[in-house]
């Protein structure tokens, strides 16, 4: 059955299934097993344990053991759905959906640029657990293009471009305001010149 094809499911029932396949594993098989099973049933995390299911479906539970006797058993880890699962989980919650408005282009443009520096530190990850690394740098890959997608519909760039250039106007225009009104030295030169024309006037008078 495919994603599309799968019965949608409520959020308790998709912790239950996950922990339930995430507990067919061996703990030297999935590594992060208790993180997973911490994450998706941390009711903080529904939103983004929900996100990963619709992407993804529930994470297969691991094959079991295939007994052989005399030979030796063969022993399966697919480990890699489950990890694919958190690892999707934990970003839908860091990168969150945005709505399609003009007035988050500015965040759409700071999360663009959060995926480049995802990608680079992906790669350095690459040296030392490979089968992670593919998983981030695939799900990294899909936000990145959802959001490169809508930056691209709202016209962004353009829309940034004209908020720059009036808030640029605004500027100049408040610079120009404040030129225009009397400092307080302009003040005090005032003042201090009616006053010796007081005194001149005074002095003059007594004459």
């Amino acid at each position: 059955m495919t994603i599309n094809e799968m019965v949608p499911m409520a959020y308790d029932k998709v912790v239950a299934e996950v922990v339930a396949s995430a507990n067919s594993f061996k703990p030297d098989c999935l590594q992060r097993k208790s993180e997973l099973i911490a994450f998706v049933t941390n009711p903080e995390n529904q939103d983004a344990v929900m996100k990963a299911y619709k992407m993804y479906g529930i994470p297969p539970a691991n094959r079991p053991t295939k007994k052989r006797w005399p030979a030796k058993d063969i022993v399966y880890c697919d480990n890699y759905p489950p990890l694919q699962f958190l690892i999707a989980a934990k970003y839908l919650k860091q990168y969150p959906d945005v709505a399609p408005k003009k007035t988050n282009c500015g965040t759409l443009e700071s999360l663009i640029r959060s995926m480049e520096v995802e990608k680079v530190n992906i790669d350095k990850e690459r040296l030392t657990d490979k089968m992670v690394a593919d998983i981030k740098s695939q799900i990294i890959q899909d936000l990145s293009t959802k959001y490169l997608t809508q930056y691209s519909k709202l016209d962004c760039q353009n829309y940034q471009e004209n908020v720059e250039a009036t808030e640029f106007q605004q500027q100049i225009e408040k610079q120009q305001e404040i030129s225009k009104k009397p400092s307080v030295a302009t003040y005090f030169i005032y003042g201090v010149t009616g006053i010796i024309v007081l005194l001149s006037l005074r002095m003059l008078t007594k004459k």
